[in-house]
């Protein structure tokens, strides 16, 4: 039975998209199937369109929220957006077996009636729905990118500069601003978003911080300066004043932005225009309220008020969807803890395919970040054309030396300017170079160079805390991952036989004067590189959970994840 027929068999009426009319969205042209239905509430009858099933059902389709009851309508309905979209389930978490389209479609329907349920709550529970979906209600006309943390905006002084980008291929220019309280900052965005940097900024922002419980009114999102007001009126008296006070501290032109820092929800904003009498007569009083007392500045922001509220006041007023583009924000966000390697001094030794990926994993986690702290990229090889099936580099950079590449490509692609240094040469083992570094890794493969970083480390008055060792074993069949914190070494991993001798290939490598190869696939490497990254960051624990892990294929011996004890007979540390 067709996707059609199951919709008409569970109670939904079939209709064109294009003859809704009642939403505030145009529909594509064409004749994209739309199945209305009609479901009962506490607060009445509201009609639903699901509208362009796909017929595999790997996705549900969009859900719009057509008619409501009429004391409902311009209220604002927690799950229902102003576009009249109805939420119903996060469809990257969410599980289903779209094999079994009946069954699907109950669900859909199912969750439609629970999310209008949820949606005509009063009281609390209809601020609970709200809580940390606010700012998803907000309908940003435009976006905007501050290199700002959320929750954490007050006592910054952040300016904003507007540029026109393009984000597809074939795409228009369309405007967003950056915001930042550095020029640093404004050129680091300029550089990713292909634009030449300019000097200046196009003004001054007013953060406003708004703490309140009672976020979500009746009517939203705001559609004017004067809905704004009424709304912090309701929701933070403080916060209304601190938003007319910074209007009139930043009236040098006609244009404002104004950012929004709601606490445990996330940041919105907004950008207004006044028209030039508006504008001159608010300076004026700016000018009179600056040389007046504390009492007096009172009154006159009573004063003022009435015209900030007024709707001539303003000739536009648009939303902005504000994104944090913070080093905390992107490296924090998915870590289980709020730690990260920023601050540390780290030393990658070998920039091949292991070093590479190993590299940028550690960037996205905070590697050459802070103060304090730096990477530091050692190889003496360069890229050639029978690098490039495995490793990160592109094309582009055949003929660099690997390390200078390796950090070209990552200062080029990353917000902010990670502090990373090259040494382009093949780093001699002792005691003063690997002296002052938190985490030395070895990506090189290479046994010798393993074993002498054990050795030097035992030797060394102050050796690094931690030594990790990666590399690819059993022919390509496995990843192996060691932590050398003192106790055990590199030489006592060695007795962990990873293949037997009836399993060797025959003619595992290949040959050719001055180097030799084994071949096999970057997923090998790119699984070390993951296991030096997890590795990495349990140094940032208490305890490490282990200091040997190993993932295996084909014929490898498996050993499982453990604290490595030493070996008596180890050649390097016994």
């Amino acid at each position: 039975m067709s996707i059609h027929n199951l919709f008409l068999h569970s109670g939904f009426q079939y209709m064109e998209s294009r003859h809704i009319t009642s939403l505030p969205i145009v529909f594509p042209r064409g004749k994209a199937a739309a199945y209305t239905k009609t479901y009962k509430t506490q607060a009445g009858d509201f009609m639903v369109a699901v509208v362009g099933p796909r017929e595999d059902l790997s996705r549900l389709p969009e859900v719009y929220v057509i008619h409501r009851p009429d004391h409902l309508i311009g209220r604002t309905l927690p799950h229902i957006s102003s576009f009249h979209s109805l939420c119903l389930v996060d469809q990257d978490t969410a599980d289903w077996d779209p094999q079994y389209p009946l069954t699907v479609i109950e669900i859909i329907d199912n969750l439609i009636q629970k999310a209008l349920d949820s949606a005509v709550v009063g009281g609390q529970q209809r601020q609970a729905e709200f809580h940390t979906e606010f700012i998803n209600y907000w309908d940003g006309d435009v976006s905007a990118y501050i290199y700002g943390n959320t929750g954490d905006l007050g006592g910054l002084r952040f300016s904003y500069r507007t540029l026109n980008t393009v984000t597809s291929e074939h795409g228009r220019p369309h405007k967003e601003y950056v915001v930042f309280t550095d020029d640093k900052q404004r050129d680091d965005w300029f550089r990713l978003r292909g634009e030449k940097s300019s000097l200046g900024f196009d003004g001054n922002v007013t953060v406003v911080r708004v703490n309140s419980s009672k976020v979500a009114p009746d009517k939203w999102p705001p559609q004017s300066l004067k809905g704004v007001f009424n709304w912090l009126q309701d929701a933070d008296r403080q916060a209304h004043d601190a938003l007319a006070r910074g209007i009139l501290a930043n009236l040098t032109k006609n244009t404002q932005v104004v950012l929004f820092d709601v606490i445990n929800e996330g940041i919105i904003g907004f950008e207004v225009r006044f028209n030039s009498v508006t504008k001159s007569v608010l300076q004026h009083h700016a000018k009179k309220r600056s040389n007046s007392g504390n009492r007096a500045q009172r009154q006159k922001l009573s004063s003022v008020l009435p015209m900030l509220r007024s709707k001539d006041a303003t000739t536009s007023f648009s939303r902005i969807a504000v994104k944090s583009i913070s080093n905390k924000e992107i490296q924090l966000r998915n870590r289980p803890i709020p730690v990260d390697l920023e601050n540390k001094k780290i030393l990658i030794i070998g920039c091949g395919t292991i070093g590479g990926f190993t590299s940028q994993l550690l960037v996205k986690v905070g590697a050459g970040r802070g103060k304090t702290g730096k990477m530091v990229l050692c190889d003496g090889d360069t890229l050639s054309p029978g690098n490039l099936s495995r490793h990160t580099l592109p094309a582009a950079y055949i003929g660099w030396n690997k390390a200078e590449a390796l950090g070209n490509l990552i200062k080029r692609d990353s917000l902010g300017c990670p502090n990373i240094e090259i040494r382009p040469y093949h780093l001699e083992i002792n005691e003063k170079h690997i002296q002052g570094f938190d985490i030395v890794v070895d990506a090189t493969g290479h046994a010798p160079v393993g074993k002498m970083l054990a050795y030097v480390a035992r030797l060394a008055a102050l050796r690094p805390p931690f030594i990790i060792h990666g590399y690819n074993d059993a022919y390509g069949q496995a990843s192996v991952v060691i932590v050398d914190n003192g106790k055990a070494c590199y030489g006592c991993a060695k007795r962990l036989v990873t293949l037997k001798d009836e399993s060797r290939p025959t003619t595992p490598h290949r040959v050719s004067c001055g180097s030799i190869f084994t071949p096999y696939d970057a997923n090998v490497s790119t699984v070390t590189a993951a296991l030096i990254q997890e590795a990495a960051l349990n140094t940032l624990q208490d305890k490490l959970p282990w200091t040997y892990a190993q993932h295996s294929t084909g014929n490898a011996v498996h050993h499982k994840r453990r604290r490595l004890e030493k070996f008596g007979d180890c050649s390097v540390c016994s």
